[in-house]
């Protein structure tokens, strides 16, 4: 292997397991859904008093709290206005299927498939669509969505997830994960088990790897729409009865779990709610703080669509230190180029992947590169279990 690498690899792997420490840490408070605050997270644009501010629906909302409780009942964080989720995911607002939320409206025909799954310990939906019409540019490769942003508040900031599809009316998830693009979604809310088993299994940590390797499912390849029960499977990025993790950066990727069992689906109706019409492509949530974009942890700037892999790619560069990460083909050490297009199956076909899965470093991490040389050069060691 060859030693520079080899050393950027073994730091990059120290430092996500910090990271990883670092942001269990940053447990965020409890909230009752039916007493939100009006922000809670400095730096936060929207609001979470929802429909206080804005009734049942609005399309001037900028309501930052989530839902997940059936296929036909969810809610996504997308941009305000058209942008691509690198840029907007500081201040992203939430969409939902159904009125009652405060929040702006998906319009009628928007969501093509959406399967939602509830297991013991979470609530996910995956579905494809036209998401263009609520925000995303179009072509946009996406990113991931979480609770832990790199400054330790939330991507969006403030943003609140909860469900009721557990039983027992609302529960606020605490570690949750939504990667979207222009065509894909997939959003899980963890909601049960320990908070260390929540983190694992709602991991934040592998942005660049989409959902198929971060929630594998069979549904990505089905049309329809439905709800179904299911097994959690394994956390992902964690191997070998819970004794190796998988840090992105690493040169061999391992391939994704097997998609959980899934039973007593039901076929729902699509998502409706009455409107028809692109929601505006201004608002109340526009006037965000432009500087917010700086700590961002996805971008899709210069991405381009790998047509033989059906999967999108950043090719984009950055340098720190004067060092050039580009030179470096194995897995892509990127903390904000995410690859969520749907790909020809639920799993990877090899642990090593091709070319068309290797990408740089994208320009909005240069001071995470930065610090990833910093730690090589001094020698960081990291167990690497693959």
């Amino acid at each position: 292997m060859n030693t520079k690498y080899s050393a950027i690899a073994t730091s990059l792997a120290a430092l996500a397991a910090t990271s990883a420490t670092l942001a269990a840490a940053q447990q965020q408070p409890s909230f009752s859904v039916n007493n939100p605050p009006d922000t809670w997270q400095p730096g936060q644009t929207g609001t979470n008093q929802c429909t206080q501010k804005f009734g049942a629906s609005s399309a001037n909302s900028n309501c930052q709290t989530a839902y997940i409780n059936s296929a036909d009942d969810f809610c996504l964080f997308t941009p305000p206005s058209t942008a691509t989720i690198g840029e907007s995911e500081r201040y992203e607002i939430s969409y939902c299927t159904k009125s009652g939320y405060g929040t702006r409206l998906i319009p009628d025909g928007t969501i093509t498939s959406s399967h939602f799954v509830k297991t013991p310990y979470f609530v996910q939906v995956v579905g494809t669509g036209d998401l263009t019409r609520i925000g995303v540019a179009a072509g946009d490769a996406g990113g991931e969505l979480d609770p832990h942003g790199a400054d330790g508040n939330g991507n969006p900031i403030g943003g609140l997830v909860y469900s009721n599809a557990m039983g027992g009316g609302y529960r606020q998830s605490m570690e949750w994960m939504q990667f979207i693009s222009s065509n894909q979604f997939c959003f899980r809310a963890c909601l049960a088990g320990s908070g260390e088993y929540q983190a694992q299994l709602c991991q934040h940590i592998y942005d660049v790897m989409g959902c198929n390797w971060v929630m594998p499912t069979n549904a990505y390849n089905e049309q329809g729409f439905d709800d179904c029960q299911g097994d959690a499977g394994d956390p992902p990025g964690i191997y070998n009865n819970f004794k190796s993790t998988f840090y992105q950066g690493q040169p061999s990727t391992p391939a994704a779990h097997p998609p959980p069992a899934t039973s007593n689906c039901q076929a729902q109706p699509s998502p409706s709610n009455g409107l028809t019409s692109n929601p505006p492509s201004g608002g109340m949530a526009d006037n965000h703080n432009g500087n917010n974009s700086s700590s961002s942890s996805s971008s899709s700037s210069s991405s381009t669509l790998s047509t033989s892999t059906s999967v999108f790619v950043s090719t984009s560069t950055v340098t720190a230190s004067s060092i050039s990460l580009a030179a470096f083909t194995p897995p892509s050490l990127s903390t904000n180029t995410v690859i969520v297009a749907p790909a020809a199956s639920s799993t990877r076909a090899s642990s090593s992947p091709n070319a068309a899965d290797r990408s740089t470093v994208s320009s909005g991490a240069t001071a995470f590169a930065a610090a990833v040389l910093a730690a090589a050069a001094l020698g960081a060691a990291a167990v690497l279990p693959f």
